[in-house]
């Protein structure tokens, strides 16, 4: 009787969770797998039916799906390295007991605390080709107004530039946490053996670190891919299709096109193909790490 009472209080505990997270997750997962299989558009409520696989190999035959690939490694790629080089240098530079770092410290992570829209609104003005404060700069040296956002290597370069400014501190914050956890007694065996600052850094505090890193870099890299918030703000996908990255794209097909079921095939092949690549991250950045964590055990 007592085991009954505590089922059914369980049960009315866990009930109202279990059923919100069905109505709001498995529900809408679930749907969008039957989407992917079939031919709908909203413009045609009543042309719907099922086709199969065919939304998926319509996929693989579109070109601007690949274009729009490219385009989204072309601002991906280098977003990334600069962000991890510069985080890890910004995060080697505030590990050290020094007067005024803890104020630096929180005013690097301010970009990171502001929403993505209000990011993209805010650089949007400072891209502004009549008043925005980037041009102001350039008249200030004799040069012409640039339309950062007209054309599109400029306009790729000025994602590039507004993520890094936004990201640069997460990764600062993740590797900070990592460098404050490294062992001290590592340290002082480099110091007694004659090592110089960069051969501790390369033969220490780096492999070390890889794990930290690897971390950051999965989830710039996850942020990365997904990124549409002031992609949407800057440029909208534009100059004509030269920003539109994956993200961008599949929204255009199902909100501007309205064609639900092929943004329900692009966003399942989406998310495939960003499984396939993390685990591949995660075994790249993991199996050094384990060697040389096993190479200190013996």
């Amino acid at each position: 009787m007592e085991t009954r009472r505590r089922r059914l209080l369980l049960l009315v505990l866990v009930g109202p969770a279990t059923l919100i997270l069905l109505s709001t997750s498995i529900v809408p997962l679930v749907y969008s797998v039957l989407l992917s299989l079939q031919n709908y558009n909203l413009t045609d409520p009543f042309g719907r039916r099922f086709v199969g696989l065919y939304q998926f190999v319509r996929a693989l035959r579109d070109p601007r799906l690949w274009q729009a690939t490219v385009t989204t490694f072309q601002i991906l790629v280098p977003s990334l390295v600069i962000e991890l080089v510069l985080g890890i240098g910004i995060a080697l530079l505030l590990n050290r007991k020094s007067r005024g770092l803890k104020a630096f410290r929180a005013c690097i992570l301010l970009p990171m605390m502001v929403t993505p829209v209000v990011v993209g609104l805010m650089w949007a003005l400072m891209y502004n080709t009549n008043f925005g404060i980037l041009n102001y700069f350039l008249s200030l040296v004799g040069a012409g107004a640039v339309e950062w956002l007209a054309y599109p290597n400029l306009a790729k370069l000025s994602l590039i530039l507004v993520d890094i400014w936004q990201s640069t501190p997460f990764v600062v914050l993740i590797v900070l946490a990592g460098l404050q956890s490294l062992p001290p007694l590592a340290y002082l065996a480099a110091r007694v053996d004659g090592a110089t600052r960069w051969q501790t850094l390369r033969y220490i505090t780096l492999p070390m670190l890889r794990p930290i890193i690897a971390v950051a870099t999965l989830f710039r890299l996850l942020s990365l891919l997904v990124s549409f918030d002031v992609i949407y703000v800057l440029t909208g996908g534009g100059p004509g299709s030269a920003t539109e990255t994956l993200s961008m794209y599949i929204y255009k097909q199902g909100f501007v096109l309205c064609d639900v079921s092929y943004a329900s095939a692009l966003s399942y092949i989406f998310l495939v193909a960003s499984i396939v690549a993390t685990t591949r991250l995660v075994k790249l950045t993991a199996a050094p790490s384990q060697q040389y964590s096993g190479g200190g055990a013996s």
